[in-house]
């Protein structure tokens, strides 16, 4: 049909269907840069907030620093420090690994520790165990072989397993020097 017209009337169509495509193409750009733009809308939205509320934040802070406010920064880094002395006041001759390694070693093959604990408490450092002694023979044993090791005062069990012969279950409390 389209090769019956004549010539001037086949350069109008093409000159339609170009002009029809380029408007569909148009139309179909824009529609997909507004979409794109609208989906950007919640995120520009939300920065900006989150920009003016920390500005207002900034604002706040530098108003109160000028007020004297400060003051109770100071305090709370003095805090800080206080905790982090603390922390250096940590017994340097007996490190908790070291502690640690010297009871492992030690132990008997029928006792299970299942508990650790290294409290560190002014002058006496307390280490805490606990666990199971098959035999109350063992449990002996190593709390004797425990005084007489190196980093350890005295060794303390409750009485109390005395008459529970097998299978019991050990609270042991230990004195570092």
């Amino acid at each position: 049909m389209y090769n019956i017209l004549p010539e001037e009337q086949q350069k109008i169509l093409r000159k339609e269907y170009q002009l029809r495509v380029a408007t569909v193409t148009f139309f179909l750009l824009s529609g997909i840069f507004i979409c794109g733009f609208l989906s950007l809308v919640p995120a520009i939205t939300l920065t900006y907030i989150k920009n003016s509320s920390y500005k207002e934040e900034l604002a706040l802070l530098r108003q109160g620093v000028e007020e004297g406010e400060g003051k109770t920064y100071t305090s709370a880094i003095q805090a800080i420090n206080d905790q982090v002395k603390i922390l250096a006041l940590v017994d340097q001759e007996h490190k908790p690994h070291q502690v640690f390694d010297s009871v492992i070693e030690n132990r008997g093959t029928g006792i299970r520790i299942t508990k650790f604990t290294y409290e560190v408490a002014g002058t006496s450092t307390p280490v805490s165990l606990e666990g199971t002694a098959s035999r109350l023979e063992q449990l002996l044993k190593f709390q004797e072989i425990m005084q007489k090791t190196k980093p350890f005062s005295r060794a303390d069990f409750p009485i109390e397993l005395l008459a529970k012969p097998k299978n019991s279950e050990v609270r042991f409390t230990m004195q570092l020097k």
